[in-house]
């Protein structure tokens, strides 16, 4: 299994973060979001029973937010998919060592890799179904 599991509800697009499930854990998941983005976090915000997290983010859609249904979730909306699912492989390398030993090869653009990958058997099974998963989204 994963780390990760991709959605969408209402045109925003979600990529939860299984090991984030506790609200108590979203200022850690920030701290991710930060290294791979640089955006900082001015305040949080309640809407119904999410958390969002109100970063200086002024270029594109992406966010991050907790909520009792997914946990940690980085969002956007379908516009900035790309930087949203280039910023997820960022925190999964940030905060897994086996996803950073693929760091340099990852590239959403190049199929080959990812073909070439599934070949080997030496590639690391969860990083590949996470790989398929953002590719796929």
């Amino acid at each position: 299994m994963g780390k990760i599991i991709c959605h969408e509800k209402n045109q925003v697009l979600y990529i939860d973060f299984q090991d984030y499930e506790h609200k108590t854990q979203l200022k850690d998941f920030y701290k991710l979001f930060k290294k791979a983005t640089g955006f900082t976090v001015s305040s949080y915000r309640e809407e119904d029973e999410n958390t969002i997290a109100v970063t200086d983010n002024t270029k594109n859609s992406l966010n991050i937010m907790w909520s009792p249904e997914t946990g940690c979730c980085v969002f956007s909306n379908k516009e900035d998919v790309n930087e949203m699912v280039n910023t997820t492989f960022k925190m999964l390398c940030y905060r897994y060592e086996n996803y950073k030993n693929y760091e340099q090869a990852y590239k959403l653009e190049n199929i080959e890799y990812k073909e070439e990958a599934e070949q080997n058997s030496d590639i690391d099974k969860e990083v590949l179904l996470d790989v398929k998963t953002l590719i796929g989204f």
